[in-house]
């Protein structure tokens, strides 16, 4: 089993070209692309359309030079603001993000939902299911077009008066299920963040035995059920060991993909060995992942 890592820290620190190169050096197989590192109205997503293909087939040039994969990509968040004019714009990144993803010969680009404020526990979810079959179904011709597979991911919203961390959009597997059932579309899969679920009420284990062959991609990170850290494995409360035989139980056999950047930020010595941060990171993603190949 491949392991990966999202590329946005080391791209901005290094370049996407060296950033890539060195989180291979440092062990990792593959990359999530991380198109989320920037502003959905950065001047990389309003270059004209020759301009663009240009630039990330010289991206992708770069990054397979390396030998690292893009097994994955992250389309720039949110997907949605209220506001008519920046949607529209937000909307026309997310297509240039799946175009892109395509020329980086990526099978998958993860687009979150749309989160309306009001989403929170189980307030306007038929409201919100309409809103985003509306939104997914707009991507379908450019997902045919391209042949990239759009991975829905569970997410979470903020309860202002509790001061905590609640369900909303997809936070629980059947909602992902019906979501899946809704588009009834083969370029629509399942992103499973295991971070996210160790802080709504669809715990992990329960997600992926629920999700099983549906789960194409993992944003794999750890907390301490209360905040979202993005830590790496084994610096908060996540039991690893169910984790990695529930994904053994359903087969799962993608890439086992970190989004622990946050990890970087904590560690003190990081802008000094921020290689060996990576080094030590990808040997735990092995080590994980040598336990889901091996059950």
């Amino acid at each position: 089993m491949k392991i990966g890592c999202q590329s946005g820290y080391f791209m901005k620190q290094y370049g996407m070209g060296k950033g890539i190169a060195l989180l291979g050096e440092a062990g990792f197989d593959a990359v999530d692309f991380s198109f989320n590192a920037w502003p959905y109205d950065h001047s990389i997503f309003t270059l004209g359309d020759a301009e663009f293909v240009r630039t990330f087939r010289s991206i992708s040039a770069q990054i397979k030079e390396s030998g690292v994969a893009v097994a994955q990509a992250h389309a720039v968040v949110p997907s949605y603001r209220r506001d008519p004019e920046i949607d529209a714009q937000i909307f026309d990144t997310i297509i240039k993000n799946i175009e892109a993803t395509a020329m980086l010969d990526c099978p998958y680009i993860v687009i979150h939902p749309k989160i309306p404020s009001e989403y929170k526990y189980d307030f306007y979810r038929s409201e919100t299911r309409e809103l985003n079959l509306e939104f997914y179904s707009s991507l379908i011709p450019h997902l045919e077009r391209t042949g990239v597979i759009c991975l829905i991911e569970n997410m979470f919203n903020w309860d202002d008066q509790k001061g905590k961390i609640c369900p909303t959009v997809c936070s629980y597997a059947a909602e992902l299920i019906d979501y899946m059932d809704m588009l009834d579309n083969p370029h629509f899969a399942i992103c499973l963040d295991i971070g996210h679920a160790n802080l709504t009420l669809d715990p992990p284990v329960q997600m992926i035995k629920a999700l099983g062959s549906r789960i194409k991609a993992l944003h794999i990170h750890d907390n301490n059920g209360v905040s979202d850290q993005h830590l790496c494995p084994y610096l908060g409360n996540i039991d690893w060991d169910a984790v990695t035989q529930a994904l053994a139980f359903i087969g799962y056999n993608g890439v086992f993909s970190l989004e622990t950047e946050k990890t970087f930020w904590y560690n003190r010595f990081h802008s000094i060995d921020l290689l060996n941060t990576a080094k030590q990171m990808a040997r735990v993603a092995a080590e994980l992942a040598q336990k889901v190949s091996a059950q």
